[in-house]
Parts: structure tokens; C-alpha cells; sequence
């Protein structure tokens, strides 16, 4: 066993040490091409496999220009604590939208393929600087050699001791140490084992540590015998031998040191006050780049096909867009209908349909096909009309909003419902833009146009979920009740089942809860609230229209309200609209003047139709009316007290000429005030007459709605007062006595 190993990297020597030896004599390579070739022999003599040709957000890159980038600014270890890798990514040039995806890679990249490099390379650059202290130290007296030196010494590879002299060595060495390193017949070097791309394992770390402790316990001057022994051999020592108090570390504990270097930062000296590092500002929103999907999906819009706009068109053929319409076709359907769209939003043009040909009828025959399709496809729920009203479509709204919605499959019958009412609402869609012209009055009003209306009212009532969605419901109500209130005073209704569709429809636009609720037998009023009925002043305009329009609307209406009476509760559909059209009145909390000058045209038009339905109002003999005064919201004070404030403020003013023959603004306004004040007056005057019973002597009216004696006092000696509404009021209070 004299001839045995004593050292296993004598014989077969580690290629990673061979790399660094190799790069040791290359300072720095002199073209891309031969840092690749250094990158594949290194990565190849540790057996890991590298891509010299990376591919970061589709754009290849340099492998040298990023080893350069990043051990410039300190390594990847400073640039991680950091967090620069975005800057790195910035020096290579990715744009800006890229940097927070580039960086995430380049990181990843860096830490597969080339962080065994990088800690070779610190390596070598560290061997490097400390071989130039050892240059400049030679020949000190006093200076302790270096580690480098320090293994050459001992290394009796390097020196030259033959096998012989191994052998008296180890026989030198204490019995303790023999047994230490002799394990299975083959002697180790606890000392020369290499480190693996610079890191030693724990447990290495700690033999090294635990042996050297019992080197120096048993042997303080073991390393000055075995210098002795080189010098014996013929081989002078280089430097002169230390100490045991100021023995140099071992290799182990100083490749130890060297790596914790590279991987910890340095330490800078807390500032005062403390300044907290911050995280820079992130794009990203959890794992979503922000940046990178706005691209995205600007990207998708840029492709996707849009329709033309008006001056893109040309010269547009409406004979044609209307066959394209009878075809039948759904490409040429919607393209006909998409610039239809076009021509009605368009505001420099005004389309008038009598010299359109067939246009409305061609559109009204369309949508009524897609009508028929939708309610052979829907189940029918009631036989009576149940329109849900407009707070619980917008409520329905809200939910599908937030809620995941199911995308039917192309080409099944829930696709082709879903595109039968696109291409429904946006003919009513058509319809209500037609309406803003007057021109077109006398062709939308049509009975074919009005009854196709109603039947879809008459099918949204009695189907279930007829439009599919609560969006579309909500679309096709707001184009209906624009088309009603711009159309009303001008529509002749065909019958009296159109005359009740269409009043139901009105009425889901009601302020809820309604007035008749089944925990109460109390009538309470529910008063408009703007940030939540958006669209009740259309509904209530084009009530007042319906029941002021000439015969035949008010027979048909008559009739209707009188069938009322036997309703279960009676007059339920009564109680309703009258709520309807007493909504805009102020309550109590608010401030009179300014309300009252906001919602003045809705005012107007309200106590309108609250005139005409309290002439329909049934006598004493039911009672109707004097529940209506007893409200518990105490409509009927609010009203007195609408009329005081009005008579009061508003007075009319005489009539002023101008020389272009038009009116003035406050004499406008006095017109309007004064009508609102006498509507409401007529309103009050006849519910109260409806409310006497000769037959019951004891009958009182309730407190409030009769102004007192000294308030009509003060009326009289008022001199901006106006004169009707006083004889009104003083005719009012006397209906009580």
C-alpha cells in the first residue's frame, strides 16, 4: 500500500478546476463567438446542459451582451436584491410594454443556463486579485503566505515528494489522524477536495471544521514539520513559517468566504433617520401585465371589422338596403340594418321616411318575424299581462353584469334566438331615432307600427324572459318610451288591447312599491326619485298625451278604467296610473322653489293627466277618492302646499312685444306656473266633491288638505297673489263646511 492514492485529484483531475485553470489564462474573450465556445466547454465539463441562443419575448439575444449587462452593475445577486432586472432588460433594448415579461425571463434564463458560469467566473476573478497581493508581498519579512501558496506547499503533488516520503509522513501523523484519513484502504485530503461551481456542501463544511479543531489540538506544529520536510527534500520555502496563532485559513474555509462574497451584497451603513428601501411601482395586476394585455387587446380592436361611417359610405340606395331586408338573409339583413343605423344617428341628415318607398313596413315585417320566432322559444308564465317594472330590470341588469354569462354554440337554436333580438332591438332602435324628426310623425304612428308594439309589450308580459336577457328588456323599453313620448299626442290607437298594452307599460315605470301593497290597506304613494326612475318623465308625458288625445284613446281609456271596478282589488289599475302622475310632486324634505323649477315640464304634464283621472275617479259611493285624500305619503298637503307656494311667487305678468313676435322667458314660465297651479287646484277640488256623501252627515275631511282660515286671510292681503287661484282656494275651503 506504499503506492497507494493519496490524493484522487492528482490522478484524475476535476474538469471544473480544469475550466478555471483554462480561463485563468484568458482575461476576457475577444469576440462573441469564442464566449460561447468557453460557455459550452465549461457548462459540458460539469455536465449541464446550456442554449447559447435564448429567445426572450420572441426576440433572440446575445448570450455575451447579457453576461455583460449583468455582471457590470455588481452580478445577478446585487441585481436581484435590487430587483434590476428590468433595468438590464432596458440596456438590452426590449421596449417598455416587454421590460416587466423580459425581465421575469431574463432572470430565468440567467438562473438555468448561466449562474454556474457566473460563479466560476467570480472565482477566477477573485484568484485573480488575490494573486496580485502575493506578487506585492513577496519577499516581506513577516507576511504570512497566501492560500494559493499555502497549497502548493502542502500539495505533495506540486513539490514533488516522491512515494516514499509520503509514506513518512503519514507514518509521522498522529494515530488519530491515520484513522481519519484512511477509509476502506484509500488515504483521502480532507483539504483538496474542489468546491462545485464554487459552493462546498454542509457536510464537507463541516469534517473540514471538525478536523482542523483536532489537527490543532493534537498537532500545533504539524504544518511547520511538514514545511521541514520540504526543505529537507531540497525545496527552500518560500515564505517564512508562521506561527500557530497567526496560521492562514485552510482553502475550504477561504472558497467559503469568497462565495458568501458573491452572494451577499455589501453592507452600506444605516442612514439616520432610517430609510426603508420601497418596491418600485408594478404594471402588473397579480400575475396579469397590465401593459402587455392593453396591447393586446388593442391589437384585437385594430383587426376587428367595424361598419363604415356616414361619409365612408357613399352614395347609399335605400331600394336596396330594402330587399336586402325582404331577402331574408342574415348577412344582407345586417348590413342593410347597420346602415340604417348609420343614416338615423347621423345629426346633418334627416331622413324622411314617405319618400323612403316601404321602408317602415319592410322593417316592421322583419322584426315581427323575429317577434314569432322568439315566442315559439318562451315559455308562457300568465295569461294576464305582468311587465316587470324598471327598477327590477335594472336590478337584473346589475346581476348579469357581474355574473359569468353562457356564449351559446354557433349555429344552435340559443344562437340564433340571441341574433333574432339583435336584429329586434335594433329596428326599435331605428324607430325611435326616426321619431325625432316631425316629418316623420304621420308614417311611425301607422297602426301597423303601433300594433307591433303592443304585441311585443303584449308577449314581454306573458312570456318568460322573452328578449333573453334583462338587457335587452332594458334596451327595448327605453327605445319604446322615447318613441311614445316624442309620438303620443300624434298615435290614434287601433283598439282598446292596444290602448291596455300600452298602459301597462307605462305603469313599469311606476316609482316602486305601488300604491296597493297586500301587508297594508293603507294607500301610499312612492314619490319620483331622479337617481333612480331615469325614465319616468317619458312615461308620465306620453300618459298625459294618451288620455288628453281625442276620441277614439279616450273612450278606449274610459272604458278600460271602468272595467276597473271589478278587479280584485277594485280599481287597482286606477290607484296606479293616478300615482303615476302625481310622482313628480315635492315632498316635504326638499326645496320647493328649486324642484319645482327642475321638473317644471314634468309637473306640467302630470297634473294633467292627474286632472283627467280624477274626473274618471268613481263618486262617494265607493270611496276611491277619499282613500286617494288619505294617503299615508300625504300627497294631497304636498299639493296644497305646490299651490300656495305658486300662487304666491309666480304671479302672471302682462304681455310683452318684441320685435321678432316671440315670447319672453318669465312669461313662459308665468304661463306654465299658472297651469300647474290650476291643474293642481282642479285636481284637489274634485277629489274632495268625490269624497262628500250626503247620506253621512259626520263626514270630515283629513287635517291638512283644507287651508285654515288665517292662511286665507293672509292670501287676500297679498298682493302678488293670483286672483283665480284665490277664488279657487276660497271655493276649496268652503267645500268643507
Amino acid at each position: 500500500m506504499s503506492s497507494g492514492i493519496n490524493n484522487p485529484s492528482m490522478q484524475m483531475p476535476n474538469p471544473q478546476m480544469a475550466a478555471l485553470q483554462n480561463m485563468q489564462h484568458q482575461n476576457k474573450p475577444n469576440s462573441p463567438e469564442e464566449f460561447v465556445r468557453n460557455l459550452q466547454a465549461f457548462m459540458a465539463s460539469i455536465g449541464q446542459p446550456v442554449n447559447v441562443n435564448p429567445v426572450i419575448c420572441e426576440r433572440r439575444l446575445n448570450v455575451m451582451q447579457l453576461f455583460v449587462a449583468v455582471v457590470k452593475p455588481g452580478g445577478s445577486a446585487r441585481v436581484t436584491k435590487l430587483n434590476q432586472w428590468p433595468y438590464v432588460a432596458q440596456q438590452l433594448g426590449f421596449p417598455s410594454p416587454q421590460i416587466h415579461i423580459a425581465a421575469q425571463e431574463l432572470r430565468v434564463y440567467w438562473m438555468t443556463n448561466l449562474a454556474p458560469y457566473e460563479n466560476m467566473w467570480q472565482i477566477k476573478k477573485q484568484n485573480k486579485i488575490h494573486g496580485q497581493g502575493q506578487g506585492q508581498g513577496q519577499g516581506m519579512p513577516g507576511q504570512p503566505p497566501t492560500q494559493n501558496n499555502l497549497q502548493n506547499q502542502m500539495s505533495p503533488g506540486r513539490i514533488g515528494m516522491p512515494n516514499h516520503d509520503q509514506g513518512a509522513q503519514n507514518h509521522r501523523r498522529s494515530p488519530s489522524e491515520a484513522g481519519n484519513m484512511k477509509m476502506n484502504g484509500v488515504t483521502t485530503n480532507n483539504f483538496q477536495q474542489p468546491a462545485i461551481n464554487g459552493y462546498i456542501p454542509p457536510s464537507q463544511i463541516a469534517e473540514q471544521s471538525s478536523h482542523q479543531q483536532n489537527l490543532q489540538h493534537h498537532k500545533p506544529t504539524n504544518l511547520s514539520r511538514q514545511l521541514d520536510a520540504g526543505q529537507l527534500n531540497g525545496i527552500p520555502a518560500t515564505f517564512p513559517t508562521p506561527s500557530p496563532a497567526k496560521r492562514p485559513d485552510t482553502s475550504s474555509e477561504r472558497t467559503l468566504q469568497i462565495d458568501s462574497g458573491l452572494q451577499m451584497p455589501p453592507k452600506m451603513p444605516i442612514e439616520d433617520p432610517f430609510k426603508p428601501e420601497v418596491l418600485p411601482e408594478s404594471r402588473l395586476h397579480g400575475p396579469i401585465n397590465v401593459d402587455e394585455m392593453f396591447a393586446f387587446s388593442h391589437s384585437l380592436i385594430e383587426v376587428k371589422p367595424i361598419v363604415p361611417s356616414f361619409r365612408e359610405l357613399g352614395v347609399i340606395d335605400i331600394h336596396a338596403l330594402i330587399m336586402s331586408i325582404k331577402s331574408g338573409i342574415h348577412a344582407e339583413v345586417r348590413m342593410a340594418l347597420d346602415t340604417l343605423t348609420i343614416l338615423s344617428v347621423e345629426q346633418g341628415l334627416q331622413l324622411s321616411l314617405e319618400n323612403c318607398d316601404d321602408l317602415i313596413e319592410t322593417l316592421v315585417d322583419c322584426a315581427q318575424e323575429q317577434v314569432d320566432f322568439l315566442a315559439e322559444n318562451a315559455a308562457e308564465v300568465s295569461d294576464e299581462m305582468l311587465i316587470s317594472s324598471y327598477e327590477d330590470v335594472i336590478r337584473g341588469c346589475r346581476i348579469e353584469t357581474e355574473s359569468l354569462q353562457d356564449i351559446p354554440e354557433f349555429g344552435s337554436v340559443d344562437h340564433d334566438l340571441d341574433r333574432a333580438v339583435d336584429r329586434l332591438i335594433c329596428i326599435t332602435t331605428l324607430i325611435r331615432n326616426f321619431s325625432f324628426y316631425e316629418a316623420n310623425f304621420n308614417v311611425l304612428g301607422m297602426s301597423e307600427v303601433v300594433r307591433f308594439l303592443t304585441n311585443v309589450i303584449r308577449h314581454l308580459g306573458t312570456k318568460e324572459m322573452l328578449l333573453r336577457t334583462n338587457r335587452n328588456t332594458l334596451d327595448f323599453m327605453k327605445d319604446v318610451i322615447i318613441y311614445l313620448s316624442n309620438l303620443s299626442h300624434s298615435i290614434q290607437l287601433p283598439g282598446k288591447e292596444e290602448a291596455l298594452c300600452l298602459l301597462h307599460f307605462l305603469l313599469s315605470f311606476a316609482p316602486c312599491p305601488p300604491p296597493i301593497t297586500a301587508s297594508s290597506d293603507k294607500i301610499s304613494f312612492t314619490m319620483y326619485n331622479p337617481n333612480i326612475h331615469k325614465y319616468t318623465p317619458s312615461a308620465v308625458d306620453s300618459l298625459a298625451k294618451l288620455l288628453a288625445r281625442d276620441e277614439p284613446n279616450r273612450t278606449y281609456y274610459k272604458s278600460i278604467y271602468s272595467a276597473d271596478a271589478a278587479s280584485s282589488p277594485p280599481y287597482e289599475l286606477l290607484t296606479r296610473t293616478f300615482g303615476l302622475a302625481i310622482s313628480p310632486l315635492p315632498v316635504a324634505t326638499m326645496n320647493p322653489r328649486a324642484t319645482v323649477g327642475a321638473r317644471k315640464p314634468f309637473l306640467l304634464q302630470g297634473m294633467l293627466a292627474a286632472e283627467i283621472l280624477s274626473n274618471l275617479a268613481p263618486g262617494s259611493e265607493h270611496g276611491l277618492a277619499r282613500s286617494w285624500l288619505e294617503s299615508t305619503d300625504g300627497f294631497a298637503v304636498s299639493l296644497l302646499r305646490l299651490v300656495g307656494l305658486l300662487s304666491a311667487e309666480h304671479r302672471p305678468q302682462p304681455p310683452q312685444r318684441h320685435s321678432q313676435g316671440g315670447r319672453s322667458a318669465p312669461e313662459l314660465d308665468a304661463d306654465a306656473y299658472a297651469a300647474i297651479t290650476h291643474r293642481a287646484m282642479a285636481v284637489l277640488k274634485r277629489l274632495v266633491e268625490k269624497s262628500r256623501s250626503s247620506e253621512n252627515s259626520d263626514f270630515r275631511l283629513p287635517p291638512g288638505i283644507i287651508p285654515k282660515k288665517e292662511t286665507l286671510l293672509g292670501a287676500l292681503v297679498t298682493k302678488e297673489i293670483d286672483t283665480q287661484v284665490l277664488k279657487q282656494l276660497c271655493t276649496y275651503s268652503a267645500l268643507d263646511e
